[in-house]
């Protein structure tokens, strides 16, 4: 027979069907459950603006196990933007407020967490200059704003050879494929002229 009882020790008798009864058994604890802690392990920000890349993993304690997690955006608290899952990891997830509840039995807790993205990336319209002359060269010039302020540029044939600079100078008549991304991969376009 089970009985729920409070926290604390506990001997006890047992009485058989003939009421003999037995000698009084050895001690037994009732511990308390422990309290049910959620906490942030891991929050990876959104790589590019606009992308659904961020990652949120939590770590908990307590509670009697079997937790569940469930994930809202901050938003809107009453409908779930994950549906519950027994995993401790979110991902695939755009820039936001979000937050993780965690569940065991009777016991739940949360915590709020902030997802951010960099500044959205954007170029200009390319600077060209035409060659005049028959053996001139001409140059292309591309400027960008936003995103980490780093910026990388590379030119066909070689679009997998990036540079800093991001003028691209003696080049012959012809047409060109230009990259530009800043030092996390965004790119805000390729540009064929």
């Amino acid at each position: 027979i089970t009985l729920p009882a409070p926290v604390g020790t506990y001997r006890y008798y047992v009485r058989d069907a003939n009421l003999c009864i037995s000698q009084l058994s050895n001690q037994v604890t009732i511990d308390p459950i422990p309290d049910l802690d959620i906490a942030t392990e891991l929050v990876v920000d959104v790589n590019c603006n606009g992308e659904s890349t961020g990652i949120i993993q939590v770590t908990t304690s307590g509670g009697l196990g079997n937790y569940v997690f469930t994930l809202y955006q901050s938003s809107d608290l009453t409908t779930p933007f994950r549906p519950a899952q027994s995993e401790d990891i979110f991902s695939g997830l755009p820039a936001g407020g979000y937050r993780v509840v965690v569940e065991s039995n009777d016991c739940t807790d949360f915590v709020d967490v902030l997802i951010e993205e960099g500044m959205p990336l954007t170029a200009r319209q390319p600077v060209i200059n035409n060659p005049l002359c028959t053996d001139d060269l001409g140059s292309i010039t591309i400027e960008l704003e936003g995103g980490t302020g780093q910026y990388q540029f590379a030119i066909s044939p070689n679009l997998n050879e990036f540079q800093d600079e991001n003028t691209f100078e003696d080049l012959p008549p012809g047409t060109y494929t230009i990259i530009a991304q800043d030092s996390r991969g965004c790119r805000p376009f390729v540009f064929q002229r």
